[in-house]
């Protein structure tokens, strides 16, 4: 049966005639490449070289050019010059120097009478008699420049400016021409071309320099030389006659001519290199695509296949079998085809779907919460599991909301920057934020987004990242409220004093009017009410100061196992939540010699520097013990001494340090921290604080490990100090001394005196340390006493104490203190014997101080 539908056709070439002809025309053109890259590797290497020297010999035309230029312009103001005359005359004041210039880096400055005798020169000795008799250019009428010529001073080539000094004879410039051409090669010659410089006459016959075996060539004529027979340019032969591609320049104001030429021969060798490689490269290039034409034709020229039936059988991908490959290489070539064709659609189907999972899981891995929603309403297709953990959706309810439902904007920046996104995206992509969004809990979530648009299953969508900065801003936050509490701390030291100041006037005023009211009265119940809220603002002052860092520093006997228990409360709010704290502390501790505040500073800023290595969270283990330190093993530690001391060890699981950091630890103001978020001092203090106690402070910490630091305190034998009796009533306790009350704050300064002559005192006052140290002086009597205030205008308690002590050795001293920041001697610290009584304090506890004090020897 006849075919339905067929057609008849003419036979074309057969299949090995078409690769054959594709074969030639490929090494043909394989050969017109590789003639034309040969051709044109030695073409671009002579103009390359060409160009180089050109440009060389540019460039020292125009340095010598302005260097003569130089030296006539610095002749002629010296031939005019008013006092250039009279050296004829006194040549012992002439006096010239020769300094290098560019190219022109020897030779010599003479004065010269036209009878060719010198009249001074920047040589010396210079030649005696008249060396330059005869010269030509001792007679010219204007200034001049002649090159080469032997210089009859010293007998090199040189080049010659002169400049006439009237009828008087001339000013001459002798520059030695021999180093000029090195020179000119060493400073724009080129490693690659091996340049060579030479400068001619205006003639050309002369050479003036050259910078190949310039001691021969300065001066040599060209007459003769291969040079001079070939006027082709660029390639001529060198007056060597080595084979040179030269480039030419004018050196303007002589008209000398700079020719620089390149060595032929190395710039074809190089060209011959890449010529070589090139037709390499073109070789393997040709081999490969032949071979691959060799390969293409045995996969096409197989029989090709007879079909119908397998294809007609199938749909799509599913086949079950291979089509079948018999029958005319054709048709077995055209079979085959067809299965690899399949078999190539199969794997592109896989690599894609085996794509779309990788990406599927890289979208749900991600660390970041990411979202795929629609362009034109903003419907959720996608979420990965990071965004259903940090907005609470989950991702069915996600496909229920919009995108615009969770924006919160803070204010209308934010909102005009949300309406801006979607024009961002369809351009490029947008970034934006820290922007506000609502999750499911109602909590707001702060992050910064990025927004990109893609081909999702064929259709367009916005991709999202979100980057969570809650925690970030809430550390920024954090550190702002750091900066206020620093301002806050200075405020409160600088007010305390004078709240304490007011605080001892109402307690005492307070107290006093409270025994001259009847006990059941309203107004002895006011006054019971007055007198509690003074002392709970004096317990707030108390509390100010602390915070500050300006209370009295007084060492005391404690016990660190007790500051450290007090300590726990206030530790545990600082760390936070996230830092579990932990303490072993050793029963039977020995005591130390230390201030209180100080070991709470040392404590709490090795606390906070533990929390910041910790931003995940962690422990804070605080142990204590009691150590004796060998020799040996206080040989191993510089500065630490041997005997007992009580240890405080702090360990974080924090982020620890590197040797690099540790080695600058110690050091005022260096930080780990990012910009902003530390001093770099709080190791720094802890440092000076354990040193101030002739104590030892360690560090052992590595990356990744967390971080200990270890402080040896010296112990002591004394005894802990007992519990503060009772306040003994004084009130009929009289005394009969001389005190010198010293207090600014004259309310304050009244109601001590009337408390201290009501007890049978002898007082006298004074309002700042200047006024008592004059009333003292003034007093016929012997004073028993000072009270006075350690801050103070004029003068410091401290000072007025020690001048009136050197006056009166037998003075004794209580000082009073609202804080005193500047305290007693160079080392700012109170020693534990000094009497003290700090703000605000009563009548009783006032009485019973100074009698303390006088009878403190």
């Amino acid at each position: 049966m006849a075919a339905v539908g067929a057609t008849s056709r003419r036979a074309g070439w057969p299949l090995q005639a078409y690769f054959a002809v594709l074969g030639l025309a490929v090494v043909l053109v394989g050969a017109g490449a590789g003639a034309f890259v040969y051709v044109q590797a030695g073409t671009d290497a002579e103009e390359s070289a060409t160009a180089d020297a050109g440009f060389a010999a540019h460039k020292a035309a125009d340095q010598l050019n302005s260097s003569l230029k130089f030296i006539s312009g610095a002749l002629g103001p010296i031939a005019s010059a008013p006092s250039t005359p009279a050296l004829f005359a006194s040549p012992s004041k002439c006096v010239l120097g020769y300094a290098p210039l560019n190219g022109f880096d020897t030779g010599h400055i003479d004065v010269i009478r036209p009878d060719g005798s010198i009249v001074c020169s920047s040589r010396n000795p210079f030649a005696p008699g008249k060396p330059y008799a005869g010269q030509v250019w001792l007679s010219t009428a204007g200034p001049t420049n002649v090159a080469p010529l032997i210089d009859a001073s010293t007998g090199k080539q040189v080049a010659i400016s002169s400049y006439p000094i009237g009828n008087l004879g001339v000013i001459a410039w002798f520059s030695d021409l021999e180093p000029v051409g090195p020179n000119l090669a060493k400073e724009f010659g080129s490693g690659v071309d091996q340049l060579d410089f030479m400068v001619l006459t205006a003639d050309g016959k002369t050479i003036i320099t050259r910078s190949t075996d310039s001691a021969r060539w300065t001066g040599a004529n060209t007459a003769g030389s291969p040079f001079a027979a070939s006027a082709r340019m660029p390639d001529r032969p060198d007056v060597d006659g080595k084979r040179r591609l030269y480039g030419q320049a004018q050196v303007a104001s002589t008209g000398w001519s700079v020719y620089v030429g390149a060595d032929k021969a190395t710039a074809l060798a190089a060209a011959g290199r890449l010529q070589q490689r090139e037709l390499a490269i073109i070789a393997i290039g040709l081999l490969a695509v032949l071979f691959a034409l060799f390969v293409v034709y045995r996969q096409v020229a197989r029989p090709i296949t007879a079909l119908a039936t397998s294809v007609k059988s199938s749909r799509g991908l599913d086949f079950k079998t291979e089509v079948p490959a018999a029958g005319p290489s054709q048709v077995t070539a055209l079979g085959e085809n067809i299965n690899t064709l399949i078999g190539s659609l199969k794997r592109e189907l896989d690599e894609r779907m085996s794509a779309e999972r990788t990406y599927a899981q890289l979208f749900e891995a991600s660390p970041l919460p990411m979202t795929v929603t629609t362009p034109d309403t903003g419907q959720f297709i996608d979420v990965n599991e990071a965004a259903v953990k940090a907005f609470g959706y989950s991702r069915d309810e996600f496909k229920s909301i919009l995108s615009r439902e969770l924006y919160m904007p803070a204010d209308d920046a934010e909102r005009r920057e949300l309406e801006d996104v979607p024009a961002r995206i369809r351009e490029t992509y947008a970034r934006y934020g820290p922007a506000s969004f609502r999750r499911k809990d109602g909590s707001v979530l702060r992050a910064i987004v990025t927004a990109y648009q893609v081909d999702f299953g064929g259709r367009p969508a916005w991709v999202a990242m979100i980057e969570d900065v809650t925690a970030k801003e809430r550390i920024e936050q954090q550190h702002e409220q750091a900066q206020r509490l620093e301002s806050l701390g200075q405020l409160a030291g600088g007010v305390a004093h004078d709240f304490n100041n007011l605080l001892a006037v109402i307690l005492n005023v307070t107290s006093q009017l409270t025994t001259e009211v009847p006990p059941a009265s309203d107004a002895r119940r006011d006054l019971e009410r007055v007198e509690k809220a003074a002392q709970s603002a004096s317990r707030l002052t108390r509390q100010l100061l602390a915070f500050a860092r300006r209370e009295v520093v007084q060492p005391l006997v404690i016990d660190l196992n007790e500051q450290i228990t007090s300590l726990t409360e206030l530790l545990r709010r600082t760390l936070g939540s996230h830092v579990r704290l932990t303490t072993a502390l050793r029963a039977g501790l020995w005591p130390v010699v230390m201030d209180s505040g100080h070991l709470e500073q040392v404590v709490i800023n090795l606390a906070v520097n533990a929390r910041d290595a910790m931003p995940r969270g962690g422990t804070l283990a605080i142990s204590s013990a009691n150590v004796t330190v060998d020799e040996a093993y206080a040989a191993t530690r510089p500065g630490l001494r041997a005997g007992r001391y009580t240890q405080i060890e702090m360990a974080d699981t924090g982020t620890g340090m590197d040797k690099a950091a540790l080695d600058h630890a110690f050091e005022p103001f260096f930080t780990t921290k990012a910009p902003g978020h530390g001093t770099g001092l709080g190791l720094a203090t802890v440092y000076g604080i354990v040193k101030q106690v002739e104590g030892h402070v360690s560090i052992d910490s590595e990356v990744g490990r967390g971080t200990t630091i270890t402080i040896l305190i010296p112990a002591t034998d004394q005894q802990l100090p007992s519990a503060p009796a009772a306040q003994k009533a004084v009130q009929n306790a009289k005394g009969t001394a001389t005190v010198l009350v010293v207090e600014d704050y004259d309310d304050l300064r009244e109601l001590i005196e009337e408390i201290l002559r009501s007890a049978g005192y002898h007082v006298m006052a004074a309002r700042d340390g200047a006024a008592g140290l004059v009333l003292s002086r003034e007093h016929p009597g012997e004073i028993d006493a000072l009270l006075t205030d350690i801050v103070m205008p004029n003068m410091l308690g401290p000072d007025l104490a020690e001048q009136m002590k050197a006056e009166n050795p037998n003075l004794r001293v209580l000082f009073m203190s609202g804080h005193a920041q500047p305290v007693l001697g160079a080392s700012k610290m109170l020693t534990p014997d000094t009497p003290l009584i700090q703000k605000p304090f009563m009548a009783p506890e006032l009485l019973e101080r100074l009698r303390e004090a006088l009878g403190h020897t």
